[in-house]
């Protein structure tokens, strides 16, 4: 989906008010508690979050650009990764590169998810 508006130096109020609103309707953020399953040993546990147990991810949408931010506490050897292929979904992938088996117990997440066309 195009820009609707070109904003520029001469823009009134009103026309940076509008494209302040399609900004918002792009653009979602949120965070959540999550506790995902124990990663065995250089493998990827992939976990789908649905808006009925999450409801912060209503409001994502097919196609968006996601990024995930885990917590600050994430034990080492966890890569993150994380896409929509379903409305109101995420879908995290946590891939363990080491050798022993990563429980991250209950930590608090965030997200941000933009449309970019």
């Amino acid at each position: 989906m195009p820009w609707k508006f070109n904003v520029t130096a001469q823009s009134s109020e009103r026309e940076l008010a509008y494209f302040f609103q399609e900004i918002c309707t792009r653009v979602k953020f949120d965070s959540f508690t999550w506790n995902p399953d124990s990663v065995p040993a250089t493998s990827t546990l992939a976990t789908t979050l649905t808006a009925a147990a999450y409801p912060e991810v209503t409001g994502l949408r097919v196609g968006m650009a996601i990024n995930v931010t885990p917590p600050s506490t994430l034990t080492a050897g966890i890569v993150v990764d994380a896409y929509v292929d379903t409305n109101d979904t995420l879908t995290v992938l946590l891939t363990n590169v080491t050798g022993a088996p990563i429980d991250i117990g209950s930590t608090d997440w965030s997200f941000m998810g933009i449309v970019l066309s």
